[in-house]
């Protein structure tokens, strides 16, 4: 499991915004990576490319929190397309630890593919 650890900081009453970018490298069987997000941050915008996997498969972004209650869920996003998932109910806020969980809805086959993920927050 990897961690985003880059998003901590104080913020000093004024809006920062903050951008990470991740890769999450899916290998020709893997069906589902997780990500962990710490710090206290409200998450804006989430921008997500999906490769052209070999198979016909799609993909859906769970967040849930330290207790594992779903706080986002995605639509189904289909492969070898870009995201901008703006729908987020004004902001996803972010206290403790949360988990990005990308899972396919089958194997991607051949090579794989990398995911690349941009999270932008506040």
């Amino acid at each position: 499991m990897a961690t985003w650890s880059v998003l901590r900081g104080r913020f000093n009453h004024r809006l920062v915004d903050k951008t990470e970018e991740v890769s999450l490298l899916f290998s020709a069987i893997n069906t589902a990576l997780n990500l962990t997000l710490e710090g206290n941050y409200l998450i804006h915008t989430i921008k997500i490319n999906i490769p052209n996997w070999t198979n016909n498969v799609t993909m859906k972004l769970t967040i849930e929190d330290e207790d594992g209650d779903v706080i986002y869920e995605s639509e189904t996003l289909n492969r070898n397309t870009n995201y901008v998932l703006t729908n987020l109910k004004d902001f996803i806020a972010v206290s403790g630890d949360v988990t990005f969980k990308y899972t396919l809805s089958g194997v991607p086959g051949g090579e794989g593919g990398t995911v690349k993920t941009s999270i932008y927050c506040i």
